[in-house]
């Protein structure tokens, strides 16, 4: 493709943190992009103890134009103080995210979203399908909404699959994160404050891989974890938020949980499920939903005592 700008209107952002076995991947995705545009790559390398930085500065000596390294010489800031300072460093028209243990599979990603981007105003992101990868498995489902996305999503609970989005590098970005650096969902608070901005918009494609290890982040973590996990993370979001309109959702969100656990557990995991998720709740001071949570589950622990002493009896 023929370059018609001067200077990059793209930059991915990468933060790494102990991927040595994977980093080299995700840089190889974003090098292979065929744009009609210059784009950079700012990588955000958090003071990894394998070698993860050895890796990129080598990449960065062969592609100095395109390759921009932050080290890290103080010590590990952890992802979302990682992932902020990594963002004040891009400071193009657009930014894209992938994270050093995930990577791109389509060689016009970029392209098409930036497309997307440049003739839609109304539409401050734009995201699409992602490929699931877990133990050499790639799943090739479709396994994210297609359509468009908009405040009232994220505040309902909606996260686009961050390895695929492309965004409007809107004023404000990095100071609004700055004021949660201890926050866990860096890319929920993102979303929540691009929607201000712009609605969301799905590219009908696979773009990108989400590499499942034990770990990542959030990976790393077993099914009962990330289910109670999850629960947790999303009220201290509407705690975060403070809109009117989050009452309406924590309802919701709580019999989504009792829902997801019903039927993705045994009966026994499910009440381990509920008892941990009581626990969260009630460590991080949420009592209202502590109350209603309980009361869900009471009624989801009779259905099973009732079908059990049901099936007996028609047994015997």
């Amino acid at each position: 493709m023929t370059i018609t700008q001067t200077a990059p209107i793209v930059s991915v952002c990468m933060i790494t943190y102990n991927h040595e076995d994977y980093i080299a991947e995700a840089i190889e995705g974003v090098l292979q992009q065929k744009t009609d545009f210059l784009f950079k790559l700012i990588i955000g390398e958090d003071y990894s103890k394998d070698s993860t930085r050895s890796i990129c500065e080598q990449y960065q000596q062969k592609h100095p134009k395109i390759i921009k390294l932050l080290p890290n010489e103080g010590g590990n800031l952890g992802m979302m103080n990682n992932l902020i300072r990594t963002l004040k460093a891009c400071d193009t028209q657009y930014i894209a995210l992938c994270e050093g243990d995930d990577y791109w599979v389509n060689e016009n990603k970029l392209q098409l979203q930036v497309e997307i981007l440049n003739t839609n105003k109304r539409f401050s992101l734009v995201y699409s399908y992602q490929y699931i990868l877990q133990n050499n498995i790639l799943n090739k489902n479709i396994n994210t909404k297609a359509g468009t996305k908009t405040k009232q999503n994220i505040i309902q609970g909606f996260i686009p699959p961050t390895r695929t989005v492309l965004f409007r590098n809107i004023d404000g970005i990095s100071s609004f994160l700055n004021q949660f650096p201890n926050h866990p969902s860096g890319d929920r608070l993102l979303c929540y404050y691009l929607s201000h901005y712009g609605d969301f918009i799905c590219l009908e494609d696979h773009t990108a891989v989400y590499r499942i290890t034990n770990t990542g982040v959030w990976t790393k973590h077993n099914n009962i974890d990330r289910i109670t996990l999850s629960l947790q993370y999303y009220f201290d979001f509407l705690h975060l938020v403070n809109e009117p309109i989050c009452k309406k959702y924590s309802y919701d969100r709580l019999k989504k949980f009792i829902y997801n656990t019903s039927n993705w557990f045994t009966p026994k995991n499910a009440l381990i499920a509920y008892t941990i998720g009581i626990k969260r709740l009630i460590i991080k001071g949420y009592i209202l939903q502590t109350i209603i949570l309980t009361i869900l589950s009471i009624k989801f622990i009779y259905l099973i005592i009732f079908n059990f002493l049901t099936f007996k009896f028609k047994k015997h």
